[in-house]
């Protein structure tokens, strides 16, 4: 009995070493699974570092060119000129000292509004196509200046 007893525990130990062993392994091999993740985490995390920079470059000069057309477009004196009733405004305002804004330009009428930096003066111009009307209204007097039918 005494023998079997000591097998018993002999085997049992022996066992409990080879798990041990294999516990070890399985450590080792997990860890240096672990440290290659990590790796690849931060080279990932770089990489989306490296992209939110480019997309804020892109952002960046994307907005610059929408600002460079921008103030192309409303260049003072110079795009109200293009427009078929430009000739007419610009002889009734002095568009050179005002800014433009485009409020409405569809198939029916074009709506402009002119200022000063101060808004010290303020026109809005109403377009309409089909009949060739022009109408100029200084809104801080609430003044009609022109209304006519153009050629």
């Amino acid at each position: 009995m005494k023998l079997v007893k000591l097998l018993f525990v002999g085997f049992v130990a022996a066992f409990l070493v080879a798990c041990a062993d294999n516990v070890e392994e399985a450590k080792e091999e997990m860890a240096g699974e672990s440290e290659a993740l990590e790796e690849e985490v931060d080279a990932l995390e770089k990489e989306i570092d490296d992209l939110k920079k480019e997309v804020e470059e892109l952002g960046k000069e994307e907005q610059e060119a929408v600002d460079e057309e921008a103030s192309e477009d409303v260049s003072e004196g110079t795009l109200v000129e293009t427009y078929e009733e430009g000739k007419i405004i610009a002889e009734q305002i002095d568009v050179d000292q005002l800014s433009m804004q485009i409020n409405t330009d569809n198939p029916n009428s074009r709506v402009l509004f002119f200022h000063t930096d101060d808004y010290s003066e303020k026109y809005k111009t109403v377009f309409v196509k089909k009949e060739k009307r022009l109408k100029i209204i200084d809104e801080r007097k609430d003044d009609l200046i022109y209304n006519e039918i153009i050629k």
